[in-house]
């Protein structure tokens, strides 16, 4: 099992997309899920990307994160514009 570790500036960013939100349920449930996902299997749950970074999708959210040895380190989340 992993531990996540979000930056501030990922947590900031996170309080921003939860207070734009028109569902802030939404976002909260993703980051939940993303959460679990991560916790379990990082490199199952997710997309390889240069310079062993990854990515995983818990719509509406993307996260890009390094795992650290038994730390996933959240370095970047973003909103999925809906389709």
């Amino acid at each position: 099992m992993f531990e996540l570790r979000w930056s501030p500036e990922t947590r900031a960013r996170l309080r921003q997309f939860v207070e734009a939100a028109a569902d802030p349920g939404a976002v909260i449930a993703a980051v939940q899920g993303l959460d679990r996902l991560l916790r379990d299997d990082p490199a199952g749950h997710s997309e390889s990307r240069p310079d062993a970074e990854r990515i995983a999708f818990a719509r509406p959210l993307g996260v890009r994160f390094r795992v650290e040895g038994q730390y996933v380190v959240i370095g970047a989340v973003w909103r999925i514009r809906p389709t």
